[in-house]
This record gives structure tokens, sequence and C-alpha cells, in this order.
């Protein structure tokens, strides 16, 4: 059986004030040949299929026009797990009218798939709650588990004061769920995890919304079933093996950069073909991007610009670091600025600092820093309502 693994695609998602569906849209077309090419059996998204739980309208049609494209008029089961960007209740409140196209969401650990049978395949969940895909005469057992929050484990365990304990007891508890959706796992079948969490020893990118915060902990390699030959996992966005694992499990990555933490990432989908009783053999195909980020550190100001001339011509985003000794002027700004589209930071580097506002604050209003900070953090403009009372607020500061 031959499987695509993918995972956080973060429909919605911005880069600092831009939106990116195009470049979104592309990698989810070439998905779409890659599957076609590959004579793809199976789609496993990993969870964080939207940036946030309340993802913006274009995201979702976006998403609910796409996944069904993947599954190929029918032919190709696409099994979809939330992960900790995406809420469940709203990722599953399509999952019964997407079931007929062959697409089968799973929001919450044990929500279940009814039995259906297509032209190529079937598909129901077992006793235990894993998925059963029965397809060219083979048959795969998936153990599907989607981000379980902190509240859902804390339900569960409980907490302790005991932070080692706790992690422990989050871990085990994973390893306890995951044991019970295993329960299938057989010589005869085709046995694989899809999950959405953080792995002890796993490298972060920096871009990933930590989910270790309040109560959520790294997952032990013991966690996860003997038997399994492939382990799918979402959450870190850079392509990775899991230690301890004997190569069976996998972070895909997320399929665009992010971040600038993320620049010149190698981004790819993951190919595994699996029979059963054997080891499964994976295969990285890498995915193209139409604009990436880059960062460059300038010893100077004319440096800077001399960059971004250079660049002009490029379909991309630019992170600008630039030695200085002094904050850059408004002016110097907006003179970099107009040489090169989409430069998305400028940050000068002072002698002795580590970095420095790009411009005197004094240049720039206190209704306008606020106005640049909500846009750079919400993609969107402030009320005026919001505004004035930020302004009320900060009067009422200064006269403290």
């Amino acid at each position: 059986m031959r499987i695509l693994h993918t995972s956080d695609w973060h429909l919605g998602k911005s880069l600092e004030t831009k939106t990116r569906y195009e470049e979104q849209q592309h990698f989810i077309d070439e998905i779409s040949d890659i599957i076609d090419r590959k004579n793809i059996d199976v789609v496993i998204l990993s969870g964080d299929v939207f940036d946030t739980s309340n993802p913006p309208a274009a995201a979702e049609a976006m998403f609910f026009n796409s996944i069904v494209r993947l599954a190929k008029d029918r032919t190709v089961p696409v099994v979809v797990i939330a992960g900790n960007h995406d809420s469940p209740d709203r990722l599953l409140a399509g999952a019964g009218i997407l079931r007929p196209y062959g697409v089968f969401i799973f929001g919450k650990p044990g929500d279940i798939v009814p039995e259906m049978k297509f032209d190529t395949y079937s598909i129901s969940t077992d006793e235990n709650g894993a998925v059963l895909i029965e397809k060219n005469g083979e048959k795969a057992v998936i153990a599907a588990l989607p981000y379980v929050s902190d509240k859902r484990i804390d339900e569960i365990i409980g907490r302790s004061d005991d932070e080692a304990e706790n992690a422990l007891s989050y871990s085990e508890k994973i390893k306890e769920l995951l044991g019970k959706l295993s329960k299938g796992f057989s010589d005869d079948t085709v046995n694989v995890v899809t999950a959405h969490l953080y792995t002890d020893g796993g490298k972060e990118s920096g871009s990933e919304r930590s989910i270790q915060l309040g109560g959520s902990y790294a997952v032990f390699a013991n966690a996860f079933p003997e038997k399994s030959q492939y382990i799918a996992l979402g959450h870190l966005h850079r392509p990775q093996t899991v230690p301890g694992l004997n190569k069976t499990a996998y972070y895909s990555g997320s399929p665009l950069e992010y971040s600038k933490d993320e620049a010149h990432y190698a981004k790819a989908v993951n190919i595994v073909d699996i029979k059963a009783g054997e080891k499964a053999s994976v295969e990285k195909v890498m995915l193209s991007c139409i604009k990436p980020i880059e960062v460059f550190k300038c010893n100077s100001i004319e440096e800077a610009m001399e960059v971004c001339k250079n660049e002009s011509g490029k379909n991309s985003y630019i992170y600008l670091e630039i030695k200085t000794d002094r904050p850059l002027t408004m002016d110097e700004i907006r003179r970099i600025k107009s040489m090169k589209e989409d430069i998305m930071d400028i940050q000068a580097v002072l002698e002795g600092r580590e970095t420095a506002p790009v411009y005197e604050r004094e240049t720039m209003s206190l209704r306008d820093s606020f106005i640049d900070f909500y846009k750079k953090n919400k993609s969107a403009e402030p009320a005026d309502d919001l505004t004035e009372l930020f302004l009320s607020i900060m009067g009422e500061a200064d006269n403290v």
C-alpha cells in the first residue's frame, strides 16, 4: 500500500501582513499532481489544517475544494486529523459532507467513521476506534490520534504538582490511547499511526505554536506501538525522523516556509510503501517554493540597499538585519523599501546590542505605532474605537 503523508498546511496563515493563498494553492496543486504520478492509495494529513481555530472564509473554501480534489473522484481515501491550531468542532462540522467524497476527518480521540464502500476501497472503524481501509487486496489499520488538548488530558489524568511526573503522565496517557487504537495491528495488516504531537528529541523551527506550555508535554518513544510500521506525525515544521524509533516515525514538515526561521528548509511530502509484515520504505518528494523567504545580514545601510537592488527582480520575501551605529531614519527605510517589494522587516543591529528599532521612535506618532503594531500581528487595520481606547489608556498611564 502506498501512502502520501503531509501535515501542517496552516491555511489562512499570513507572513507579517502578506496573505499566502497563492503559495498555498500552489503546494496543494503539487500534492494533487504527486498523487496522480505516484499512484497513491491513501493520503494522510496529520493536523494543523488551518492556522487558527477560526480561519478566514477563504481558507475554509480552499480546504474544502482542495481536499475533495485530493480524493480523486472517490478513489483515494484522505484521512485528516485535527492539530493544535485547529478547532475540532469546526473541522467536524464539515465531516459529514466530506465523507461521501472520500475524506474522513477525526477532530477528537474516539471519533469514528461509519462503514462505507466505494468503487476501489472500503473504509470503517474497528471496535478499538482505528480506521480500517481495504484496497487492492490489502488491509490497513490506521490508529488516528488528533491533538489532545491540555484540558482533555487533565480530565483524564488530573494535574500533578510535580512537573516531571506530569510530563510522564501525559506521555503514558498517549501510550494508553495509542495502545487501544492499535489493538488491531497484526502481521497481516499494514499498521500505521498518525498523531499531532511533540516528540521528545524533536527539532523545532521556532515558528510552531508550543504545545508544551500550560501542561502539554513531550511524548517519548516508548509511547508508540511496537507493531507500527509507519508513524505519520504533525506539528513540527522541519521534516525529520524521530530518534529512538528505528526510522519508523516521521514529521513530514510544513509544505511552505511559514517564518524566517524556516528560510531554506527543504519542504516535502513523504511517500511510504508498506507491505504487511515488512519494513516501510520512505521516499521524500520535494515541493517547489514559488516565493522563498530570504534573510540578509548586512554590514552597512549601503550594503542593504545593494542587496535590495540585486533582489529587486526576484519573487521573494526579504528580511534585513543591518549593522549600524544608530537607528535608521524613516527616510532611509523608505528608500530601502522602494527598491524591493515584500521587504517584511528591517532590523538595525547596533554595536553592543542585539537589535534596535529601525527608526527613531519620535519620528512615528503613538497612533501610527499602534496601528503599525496591530497590522503586523493581526494582518488587519484596528477599528477606530480600538485605537481610541488604546490612546486613552496610554494617556491615563502618562498622567499617573
